[in-house]
């Protein structure tokens, strides 16, 4: 959650230095948008949606590469199946900066 604190009040910490001030400036932007529910849910859901936004690009990107390295439509369907399947692919699904990256 400190991306979510970072985009809502800014670099008040060392460590928040980790993330990009890309992400944060994205989440802030995204959580103006009126949705009915208090500012915290608005940024959760915000961070949410550019994570998941970030990882269909990804994986919309990966099966275009995997196309035309495998050359065979099976394969790259196979692999894009495993990309989205991976243990890891919750990281890219948080509302934290490895997705957008």
């Amino acid at each position: 959650m400190h991306l979510l604190g970072v985009a809502k009040s800014g670099y008040l910490l060392e460590h928040n230095h980790a993330f990009y001030p890309l992400v944060p400036l994205a989440t802030r932007a995204l959580a103006r948008l009126p949705l009915g529910c208090d500012a915290r849910t608005r940024l959760v859901l915000a961070g949410a949606a550019l994570s998941h936004a970030s990882f269909l690009g990804a994986v919309s990107v990966f099966e275009s590469l995997s196309r035309t390295v495998l050359t065979s439509p099976g394969a790259a369907r196979t692999a894009t199946l495993l990309f989205v399947l991976q243990p890891a692919a919750v990281f890219t699904l948080a509302p934290y900066s490895p997705s957008p990256y």
